[in-house]
């Protein structure tokens, strides 16, 4: 009591990172909120809204196929992919070309001969599997030293979730040593960068 007001005061934790942390989901003091940021920051993966990651959602082979296409660069894109359900149109075009662009390097296939299922989640096993087939298609270190950790992630079969995404991309990123370039279709391209 001062005088005869009564003052009371709320103390707030102050996160340093508040201002540029869009995503009302992501916390400073979760354990991926760095992984998260680094991977929003550099334009690696976004928000399924403009203020929700949904950190705890799993990954969809659609999502993983965007991120992966940005990492290249968003390259052109020619000739087709053979799968029923994505389609070329109107609001699919960047989902078209990255699924067309990892189909043709390799990266992903089908999921059952015709159909991609760009909305099915992604294992843990099928991640890494396509994190080494980006590393050997980009002519990256596929060492066990250039790959991002996965041994603390409980069964391999087990779905992913963005937040996991994050953190094994935002690994792969600095294991790598791979630096942002403008690439020629004027999208980032993650390359390494020559010694």
């Amino acid at each position: 009591m001062i005088g005869n007001r009564t003052v009371y005061a709320g103390w707030i934790k102050s996160d340093p990172h508040a201002g540029a942390n869009p995503f009302t989901d992501v916390y400073g003091n979760d354990r991926f909120y760095k992984d998260v940021m680094f991977v929003h920051e550099k334009g690696l993966m976004s928000g399924i809204s403009a203020t929700t990651f949904a950190p705890n959602t799993n990954i969809t082979r659609a999502q993983i196929a965007v991120i992966f296409y940005r990492m290249a660069g968003s390259p052109a894109v020619e000739g087709k992919n053979h799968f029923t359900d994505v389609e070329y149109g109107p609001g699919t075009v960047g989902l078209y070309d990255a699924v067309t662009w990892a189909q043709q390097n390799g990266i992903m296939g089908d999921s059952d001969g015709k159909k991609f299922g760009p909305d099915d989640p992604v294992t843990r096993e099928q991640l890494a599997s396509i994190f080494y087939r980006f590393a050997q298609v980009r002519g990256h270190d596929t060492t066990q030293d250039g790959m991002a950790a996965g041994s603390d992630l409980p069964d391999l079969k087990g779905t992913v979730t963005r937040a996991e995404t994050a953190e094994m991309l935002h690994q792969f990123v600095e294991k790598q040593g791979l630096k942002p370039v403008a690439a020629s279709t004027g999208a980032t391209e993650w390359v390494k960068p020559a010694s």
